[in-house]
């Protein structure tokens, strides 16, 4: 009897054996299955445009040929050109949000979009590029650093305007002082003519004057 049951044991695992075989396949297969799916990337989503939409920047008509391209987080994700028809198209990695547009360069202010669903579209029928506004900080900076020039222009041409009156100035004190006098040259010559002659002789004798006496 000990070896009757234990016979019929082993012929029951035996036949159980190949159904847990098949069950561990059937798991293995659904998780490879699984792990491919999550490998895969989401089904783009599409955002076009075509004849009749508006594709403008700073309100006028962008040429045929503008570049218009989608962004994710400021990084660019894909990029079609404007063809003559108004028509393009670009990807963007569904599920992806807050995608924002450029044309030429120029962005879209104020619309952002969600790639969603994955593998759907949406057509953008309005595209209005509008150039960011100088900072107001910078357009002053500019305009002080000009007035500055103007400034030292201004007192460079006002110094070299004093510096011509100077000279002028000297010259005229120049032309109205009087030129030397040649009178003095002549009265020098006089007064050293005079000391160097011989004084004059009266009577035959010099330097004396003549008294009748005989010179005594």
């Amino acid at each position: 009897m000990v070896r009757a049951a234990t016979e019929s044991e082993g012929t029951d695992r035996m036949m159980k054996m190949p159904k847990l075989m098949a069950a561990a396949g059937a798991a293995l297969v659904a998780l490879l299955i699984a792990g491919a799916a999550l490998a895969q990337p989401a089904a783009p989503h599409i955002f076009w445009g075509t004849t009749g939409d508006s594709v403008t920047i700073d309100g006028e008509a962008a040429p045929s040929g503008a570049r218009i391209a989608a962004m994710v987080d400021g990084e660019e994700v894909d990029s079609d050109n404007l063809g003559a028809d108004g028509k393009w198209s670009v990807e963007v990695t569904g599920g992806a949000t807050g995608v924002t547009f450029t044309v030429n360069g120029v962005p879209v202010p104020d619309t952002t979009y969600d790639a969603d669903p994955p593998g759907g579209q949406t057509r953008l029928m309005t595209l209005a590029a509008v150039t960011p506004a100088m900072p107001s900080g910078d357009s002053d900076s500019m305009e002080g650093d000009s007035m500055e020039g103007d400034s030292m222009e201004g007192d460079s041409l006002e110094g070299d305007s004093l510096e011509g009156d100077s000279l002028e100035g000297d010259s005229m004190d120049g032309m109205d002082e009087d030129p030397p006098s040649d009178s003095m040259d002549g009265d020098d010559d006089s007064m050293m003519m005079g000391d160097d002659e011989d004084p004059p002789t009266v009577g035959g004798a010099t330097g004396l004057p003549d008294n009748g006496t005989g010179g005594l």
